[in-house]
């Protein structure tokens, strides 16, 4: 166990808008590989999807917060939501 909190810096793609980037960084962060252009570039989105739970558990031990949520993936819906709602006070 530490003595002093450490901090995770990442870009936090969102899942939405970037989903490669998304996989990537997750895989990277939170799931040990061994060959970065095999494992992490060639095959992000199968190597994250059969891995998915390992690396959401690993994400929360670091991320108590958003309980593995990620902020790009809700700013992104807030943004939709925004948007749809300024459609329908256009057609009023």
């Amino acid at each position: 166990m530490r003595l002093f909190a450490k901090v995770i810096r990442s870009r936090r793609y969102g899942q939405v808008k970037e989903p490669f980037m998304y996989h990537r960084e997750q895989i990277m962060l939170f799931h040990p590989w061994r060959d970065e252009e095999r494992e992490v570039n060639q095959n992000s989105l199968a190597t994250y999807t059969t891995n998915i739970e390992t690396i959401q558990r690993k994400a929360g031990e670091y991320n108590k917060m958003m309980n593995g949520t990620n902020i790009e993936d809700i700013l992104y819906e807030l943004e939709e939501q925004e948007a749809a709602r300024e459609d329908v006070i256009e057609d009023e």
